[in-house]
């Protein structure tokens, strides 16, 4: 059976390290993805309005093509929350937001650290290559042979 992480003519232990590194992206797509929806969960519980609804449901979306391995969804999201880290660091010195609570310089860390690892993370793109290959198939000749050889 082929393995899908390992390239023909590619050294086993590249290939069981590559594996590593797919499965360390997919664990950062998830955990990003498990804090946004949370986030925006918790903001659509305090405060439910029309807006919040349609703004959950587009990074639901989002979030789900991120972890398709679409590319542009990659990008959509760090300049969504590269946008709401500037308009955070924009509210800190105005005097609508006089104390900042915990939860807001925890929203303000989670889209600081989510931009970061999608923007850097080789983890993240390697997963993102990975889950835009087509699975391998197996090949069906060899079946055969092998039917062949035990009769």
């Amino acid at each position: 059976m082929v393995n899908p992480y390992e390239a023909p003519g590619v050294d086993p232990d590249e290939a069981t390290t590559q594996h590593g590194l797919i499965e360390r992206g997919r664990m950062l797509v998830i955990a990003i993805s498990i804090a946004e929806l949370a986030t925006n969960a918790f903001n659509l519980y305090t405060m439910p309005t029309l807006q919040r609804m349609l703004s959950n449901a587009i990074y639901a979306a989002l979030l789900y093509f991120l972890y398709r391995g679409k590319t542009w969804a990659r990008l959509a999201l760090i300049v969504l929350f590269a946008l709401g880290v500037t308009a955070s660091l924009w509210l800190f010195g105005r005097p609508l937001l006089e104390t900042p609570n915990i939860w807001f310089i925890a929203v303000l860390l989670s889209n600081v650290a989510s931009a970061i690892v999608l923007a850097r993370s080789s983890s993240v793109a390697l997963f993102q290559r990975h889950q835009r290959q087509p699975p391998p198939l197996e090949n069906e000749d060899d079946d055969e042979d092998d039917a062949d050889a035990d009769a």
